[in-house]
């Protein structure tokens, strides 16, 4: 994904496009969960991309408001120790 970010922050469209696929299959599955629990108290993005990749969170996160779900950016952003509230 390294590799990907790199090259869509250099204006390649495909790795654009791979990156917008990634974020969309993970809101699929996000859909899909709610659709199954009814309520969702949190969404927690884990391991090496779910951690360490603010870009993807907001990504993700990103047109889901009508379902409850909003990205506190600052924290977002923040790449160190977080807090989840």
């Amino acid at each position: 994904m390294r590799n990907i970010e790199a090259r869509k922050e250099k204006g390649d469209k495909e790795a654009k496009l791979a990156f917008e696929m990634c974020a969309y299959r993970i809101k699929k599955y996000i859909g899909a969960y709610m659709a199954v629990l009814k309520k969702v108290d949190a969404i927690l993005f884990t391991g090496g991309l779910g951690e360490n990749y603010p870009a993807l969170r907001e990504s993700v996160c990103e047109g889901l408001e009508d379902l409850g779900i909003a990205l506190h950016k600052p924290t977002n952003d923040n790449l160190g120790n977080r807090l989840v509230n």
